[in-house]
């Protein structure tokens, strides 16, 4: 058979306030070759022996879910997204199976049933419908139905990641989020995630930037504890950056902004010994997830 190619980029959740709702795509991949059929399934890879090289890869779990028919194959992953650091690494693996099982078994799945397949999977539309779409998603989940709006970044957008060495899994980083939350501080973070989107749709970047730092449900989860973010959002802010956050649950943290204002502030943090992490300039991915031979 003909080898599939499915290319999945990376992607940032939570922006700003948009808490399990708002996804931006980045220039960063995850491929998956697919191959001959063989007796069991294998996945070449990578990523050393704690990601499986069997069935039990997420991969190969999302193509079954899909569709349990589907014939065991052999699967090569290349992949630049870094594991478990807050930019999609899971999501591009599940949008990656539904790709898949979707053309192996001409299922006719429309943009609208992959996204709504990924969000029951991982619980929440944010990094699904950017992984799938591409540029930045608005998303709503209720009862396994997603309502997704796809927006544009203004075209000079650019992330600076800066990608932590300290390692927070999903479970370490949700048990610093407040159990409950007051109702006026639900109606500050929801207002400031409704003007970011409004600012976003009428080109006004610098508003969206400001609303994009407005204090957040993520941000209050992390405590005195998150250093990192504030060296970086002060750094940014004495250069004249607006738009950092934390990305996921805190492995990386974001600025967006334009080339010649994120090249400083890299050299600006690259140069604190203060952060422990590393630095990628990285451009935004505006097409989502493609695979060949798809219209």
């Amino acid at each position: 058979m003909e080898k599939i190619i499915v290319r999945v980029p990376a992607t940032s959740g939570n922006v700003g306030n948009g808490y399990s709702s708002i996804g931006l795509a980045l220039h960063m991949y995850y491929t998956v070759i697919v191959e001959e059929e063989t007796e069991k399934w294998r996945v070449n890879h990578a990523f050393g022996d704690s990601v499986p090289h069997d069935d039990k890869n997420l991969v190969v779990q999302t193509i079954l879910k899909v569709n349990p028919k589907i014939m065991p194959h052999q699967l090569t992953v290349m992949s630049d997204v870094p594991l478990e650091k807050g930019l999609g690494s899971s999501t591009t693996a599940i949008a990656a199976g539904i790709k898949i099982a979707n053309k192996l078994e001409n299922m006719n799945l429309s943009v609208n049933d992959q996204i709504n397949i990924g969000s029951r999977m991982e619980g929440h539309p944010d990094n699904i419908a950017s992984a799938i779409l591409g540029d930045i998603t608005i998303s709503h989940y209720e009862d396994g139905k997603t309502d997704v709006v796809k927006a544009h970044m203004p075209d000079e957008m650019q992330a600076l990641v800066f990608i932590r060495n300290e390692k927070i899994t999903q479970k370490k980083g949700m048990e610093r989020f407040p159990k409950e939350i007051k109702f006026a501080q639900e109606v500050q973070t929801s207002s400031a995630s409704n003007v970011f989107v409004a600012a976003l749709m009428q080109k006004d970047w610098d508003k969206a930037a400001h609303m994009v730092e407005a204090d957040s449900l993520i941000r209050t989860g992390q405590g005195n504890d998150f250093k990192d973010f504030k060296v970086i959002q002060q750094t940014a802010h004495e250069l004249g950056i607006y738009g950092t956050y934390i990305s996921g649950v805190g492995s990386s943290i974001i600025t967006l902004g334009d080339y010649d204002h994120l090249t400083t502030l890299q050299s600006k943090i690259e140069s604190n010994d203060q952060l422990d992490g590393k630095c990628r300039l990285i451009d935004l991915d505006r097409d989502g997830a493609t695979i060949r031979g798809e219209d």
